[in-house]
């Protein structure tokens, strides 16, 4: 059995929501010959389940979407709320008289969900690879884990889900200033524009936002917010690690607590370390997590400067330093590390909002 929380990459994550995209303007799987993974150039997919090098569990990925959804298009996009808009996605789907829920995160290796389910109690579910499983709603609530890969809810007879809106309160970042500790590439005032940058030739903004980073030493991120504020959590949107865009794997948030910077919260990546192996064509297996959103929720913590501490990337798609000496092997050169950042979001209220509304005078 393979298991989504047993197999992640950054190809099928990708490939899957092209899927999504062409799905939600009405071209079926059957009409499309979109290139998947096949090692033998542009073809139908599901596309081969085996190749020279193993099984290609995206196959089997997408099989499970096909067999499931049967090339259905989805009647419904859901709702995620003000702050889950940008974090998750999901559709209904009417299969022959049977109601389907596809879901998935849209960057972060796992994350929950919160789903009102009224009816029957036990949800039926499935993971990417047909996997069947159950959760039960209690008190009509049930909490799901979402990957960067589709699951799916078969509903049952009069059963009814839906989307629990995740609201972290107001982005705070709009009106933040930024700062570097070292070189950066583009404007600092990118990183809360609300746009997320690409580097498309038709793309009518700047290129992709980036700060050097070297792997000798943490790199800072700081925000200071326009004033006091209660903090609920923060949002990193950055790049998959593909080509020369590296992906964000370590760091801390650091908050201001009127004396010194204290440690709100340490993120650290699950991602193995690269094998070395002696093959013809290549001298390390390497691994991806397809990560590239961090939506941390952060305890109560009233403050204006936050610092998000970097302390390891990717060197654009090489995760480590095993890839990179097969990069050289290969190729004569390395990529460096880089932070990529698209957008930062800070949820919460200022201390004005909220001192207000507890009929506090605000000092």
């Amino acid at each position: 059995m393979i298991s989504y929380s047993q197999w992640h990459s950054i190809r099928q994550a990708a490939k899957d929501e092209h899927l999504d995209a062409l799905e939600r303007v009405g071209i079926t799987t059957m009409e499309s010959h979109y290139f998947y993974m096949n090692e033998h150039g542009f073809s139908g997919y599901p596309s081969y389940l085996w190749s020279h090098h193993g099984p290609s569990a995206g196959t089997m990925a997408l099989r499970t979407r096909y067999g499931l959804l049967q090339g259905k298009v989805p009647y419904e996009t859901l709702k995620f709320g003000p702050t889950g808009e940008r974090i998750f996605y999901g559709a209904r789907y009417d299969v022959n008289g049977t109601n389907f829920i596809m879901f998935r995160n849209l960057g972060q290796r796992e994350l929950p969900m919160r789903v009102a389910v009224s009816g029957n109690p036990e949800l039926e579910l499935f993971d990417c690879f047909g996997n069947m499983y159950t959760e039960t709603a209690v008190d009509g609530e049930a909490v799901l884990q979402t990957s960067t890969l589709a699951a799916y809810i078969r509903l049952k007879a009069g059963q009814s889900v839906d989307m629990i809106p995740l609201d972290m309160g107001a982005n705070l970042a709009t009106t933040a200033n930024f700062s570097y500790s070292t070189n950066f590439t583009g404007n600092l005032e990118q990183l809360n524009n609300d746009i997320f940058e690409t580097i498309h030739p038709s793309n009518p903004h700047p290129s992709i936002w980036w700060g050097a980073k070297s792997p000798e030493k943490s790199e800072t991120l700081e925000i200071t917010l326009s004033e006091l504020s209660n903090i609920r959590g923060i949002s990193l949107f950055g790049t998959r690690a593909d080509n020369s865009f590296s992906a964000l794997l370590d760091f801390d948030i650091l908050f201001w607590d009127g004396t010194d910077w204290a440690l709100a919260e340490e993120v650290r990546s699950t991602m193995p370390v690269s094998d070395r192996v002696r093959m013809s064509d290549h001298t390390a297996q390497t691994w991806y997590l397809g990560e590239n959103l961090w939506l941390i929720p952060l305890p109560d913590i009233r403050t204006d400067r936050l610092r998000v501490v970097a302390h390891r990337t990717t060197y654009g798609f090489c995760p480590d330093e095993i890839g990179v000496e097969a990069q050289i092997n290969s190729w004569g050169s390395p990529n460096d590390q880089r932070w990529h950042i698209r957008e930062v979001q800070i949820h919460g209220e200022t201390a004005t909002y909220v001192d207000n509304a507890e009929g506090a005078q605000h000092r």
